[in-house]
């Protein structure tokens, strides 16, 4: 997946080329009410997985084995995210 923006100017710009097992959105997960900041393009055929913030707030925030492989996953793309713009 391409990771793009659109500028002012009425053109895309590309950002990023995400892998398999790497996560977009996390941020409006997280947070209600973010604004998108980029766009995901497919290059090619792709299976994506998505979670919706309702079902991240049942599974998330619980003692189970799924929540905690959720909140590690997330951090570490918050993580990767953050490291990506610090560049």
């Amino acid at each position: 997946l391409d990771v793009v923006v659109g500028t002012q100017a009425d053109r895309v710009v590309y950002l990023a080329t995400l892998e398999v097992g790497e996560a977009f959105g996390v941020s409006s997960l997280l947070q209600g009410g973010v604004r998108r900041m980029a766009s995901c393009v497919a290059r090619e055929t792709t299976t994506l997985l998505r979670m919706d913030r309702l079902r991240y707030s049942q599974i998330g925030p619980t003692a189970t084995e799924a929540g905690a492989a959720l909140r590690v996953a997330l951090i570490r793309a918050v993580a990767e995210q953050v490291a990506f713009a610090n560049a």
